[in-house]
């Protein structure tokens, strides 16, 4: 009796041991049917089964499809360690869109040649080390808190977190930018939550090669800091982040002139002054503030962002971008929420507004489960040329889908 009492108890002991380590599969499978039509010196429009677009994120239209790892290890304490490491999925090859370059084009070679379904690059990869009355440290490639606020905290998160080329929460997410910043040799730190405030900071460095006559750059070059405050209290949520990255290299134009319209089809695309020459460093500044309020019958948001380039050789080419967010998500019956947002700003260039800039989104999603749902969308992003710009002609984009988006 004895003995089998000893055995039960160091099973008992053995299995409490494995339950402090704990790894988790995670993801999630975004899949659609989307046409995007760009509209400015002529008509372009691409189909496509997947997503509006693949990209380094991974591709769909709620969210950008992924596939992760993320643990946890109890050390005792109130010490804890974790990972995290993410990878964008583009479950279909690229498409194609019906411009002249395209139109003689073998699909299948174009295919092959540009790049097929496959991973992505690293969303996420992390080391971290937390303490329950410290917070926490993450160590490796990280989003820029920017991102994150806009995202997660601030009002476009009410618009369904749309993934899309095109609309209301790519425009003030991404802005001039047209991409989803991280920062891949950083360090960062998340603090305990005090009467609802939490404070995020991280510092990337840039691996700048200094002291040597070949390379161009500074201590500085390619780093960044990023800093944000997020409060939340009860069903009020609210943040406010800055990310600065500092000596960026600027890369060649086409054509030699600055693009500040980047839609389908290079033909509708729009430039500005002359660019810079290629490696020109510049400081680039994003900065995003807002709130959202769930009134139960409604969630509402509102929120700011704004994107500055500030080349240190010539600021009469230096870019600026600033975009308000109005969304609402509403429950409209079990497990169907419809969602909207609408966003309207301006795009600068040297002082001189260049793009009036409008979008907004309609998205209606049914859950079928916890873990899945079907949805379908009408976005659009219209650019409107103001007398002072160098290319005065208007462009606009828009996209429709239908689609199945699952977690796991």
């Amino acid at each position: 009796m004895k003995k089998t009492l000893v055995a039960i108890a160091a099973l008992a002991a053995a299995t409490g041991a494995m339950a402090q380590s704990s790894v988790e599969l995670y993801g999630i499978i975004d899949m659609g049917y989307n046409k995007i039509v760009s509209d400015g010196t002529a008509k372009i429009t691409q189909t496509s089964v997947g997503a509006g677009a693949n990209s380094a994120n991974g591709s769909g239209n709620l969210n950008g499809s992924r596939i992760g790892f993320r643990g946890k290890e109890d050390l005792g304490n109130g010490l804890n360690a974790g990972f995290v490491i993410e990878y964008g999925v583009n479950l279909t090859g690229i498409g194609t869109a019906n411009t002249a370059n395209d139109a003689n084009a073998d699909a299948l070679t174009k295919e092959s040649a540009i790049g097929q379904a496959g991973l992505a690059n690293v969303r996420q990869g992390f080391l971290s080390l937390s303490k329950n009355t410290l917070g926490t440290v993450n160590v490796g490639t990280q989003y820029a808190l920017h991102d994150a606020t806009s995202g997660a905290v601030a009002g476009s998160s009410a618009t369904g977190g749309t993934n899309n080329v095109v609309g209301a929460s790519n425009l003030l997410k991404y802005g001039y930018t047209g991409g989803q910043p991280r920062l891949a040799n950083a360090i960062g730190y998340v603090s305990p939550t005090f009467s609802g405030v939490t404070l995020r900071a991280i510092r990337n460095e840039g691996k700048a090669v200094t002291g040597d006559s070949t390379v161009a750059g500074t201590s500085k070059t390619n780093s960044a800091n990023s800093l944000a405050v997020d409060y939340v209290n009860g069903p009020l949520k609210a943040g406010i982040a800055q990310t600065k990255y500092e000596s960026v290299g600027a890369i060649a134009a086409t054509g030699g002139q600055t693009m500040l319209v980047d839609v389908l089809g290079g033909g509708n695309d729009r430039v500005g002054a002359t660019a810079l020459a290629a490696g020109t460093l510049m400081n680039i500044t994003n900065r995003v503030a807002g709130a959202q309020y769930n009134a139960g019958f409604a969630n509402f948001g509102v929120n700011r962002g704004t994107y500055e380039t500030n080349a240190l050789a010539s600021t009469a080419k230096d870019i600026k971008s600033g975009q308000t967010l109005y969304s609402v998500a509403v429950p409209v019956a079990a497990g169907v929420n419809v969602m909207g947002g609408y966003a309207t700003g301006m795009l600068s260039q040297g002082g001189a507004d260049a793009y009036k800039t409008s979008a907004y989104d309609l998205i209606v999603v049914k859950e079928l489960s916890k873990r899945t749902n079907v949805y379908a969308l009408y976005v659009k992003t219209k650019y409107t040329a103001q007398a002072t710009t160098n290319s005065a002609a208007d462009a606009q984009q828009y996209q429709y889908g239908v689609g199945v988006r699952h977690s796991f």
